[in-house]
């Protein structure tokens, strides 16, 4: 008499949910940046307001037609902004401006108009193509804007697991059954999120380091403006400025 032995093999999949890091964490990170950007603008103000600023693509455009900022470059390296002078062919000095905080926002696919207050001159073909040849362009990480995205659509972030299972029947009665281990990518996904947490809240601790250094060359910029004599005196990576008073 002969039986029957077959082996079947199928694969079982549950959902997972990431509990580390959800909705309300990254709005508060997002909240946190954009407010960071928005103190160094804030001060940014006070030295360009003179300006024609135009904006476009995370990019301000500074014409300084009458070279009423000579330190505009150092005061926004002293506020951790990107900076450089461009020749084209507007009028006195150019800067194309912009922060790479605007890509930490990208990766947390978050909309923000950068420099939204500031801009006085509308954006003609001939503005937009300084800002496009000058732009300043950082990559961004596709897996981790794919993963903000699955927490923004699910409150936090939701992968399946999946273990093999094999079954062994002889004449129609179960033998054996291997049950193998689950495999997913959730270490993974949770490393990824840790990084980007411990990468976003070290840049906002520098900022606040940048606001204070941009802070002391706007009132080193202003105060010559106004006819003082400011020494500059470095501290470590902190500026100091002190009013040289002749007698």
């Amino acid at each position: 008499m002969s039986c029957e032995r077959r082996v079947k093999t199928f694969f079982e999949t549950e959902e997972v949910k990431i509990e580390f890091c959800n909705c309300d964490e990254i709005e508060a990170l997002e909240n946190n940046i954009i407010s960071a950007i928005e103190q160094k603008l804030d001060k940014l103000s006070i030295l360009i307001k003179n300006c024609y600023v135009y904006s476009n693509n995370d990019t301000l455009l500074v014409n300084d037609r009458y070279n009423i900022c000579p330190n505009l470059i150092d005061v926004c390296n002293a506020f951790g902004m990107n900076i450089k002078n461009v020749d084209c062919s507007l009028k006195g000095k150019n800067y194309i401006i912009s922060d790479s905080l605007l890509n930490v926002l990208k990766q947390l696919d978050k909309e923000y108009i950068f420099g939204q207050r500031l801009f006085n001159k509308e954006v003609t073909a001939n503005i937009l193509e300084i800002i496009n040849k000058n732009i300043l362009k950082e990559e961004i990480d596709s897996n981790i804007l794919e993963i903000v995205r699955n927490i923004k659509k699910n409150g936090q972030y939701t992968t399946t697991r999946t273990r093999k299972i094999i079954e062994e029947t002889e004449d129609d009665l179960l033998i054996s059954k291997n049950i193998g281990k689950w495999v997913s990518n959730y270490e993974i996904i949770k490393n990824q999120l840790l990084e980007l947490s411990k990468t976003t809240n070290n840049i906002l601790k520098e900022t606040n380091k940048y606001l204070r250094n941009g802070t002391a060359e706007i009132i080193y910029s202003r105060a010559r403006q106004m006819g003082y004599s400011v020494e500059k005196v470095n501290k470590g990576k902190e500026i100091q400025l002190v009013l040289v008073r002749y007698e």
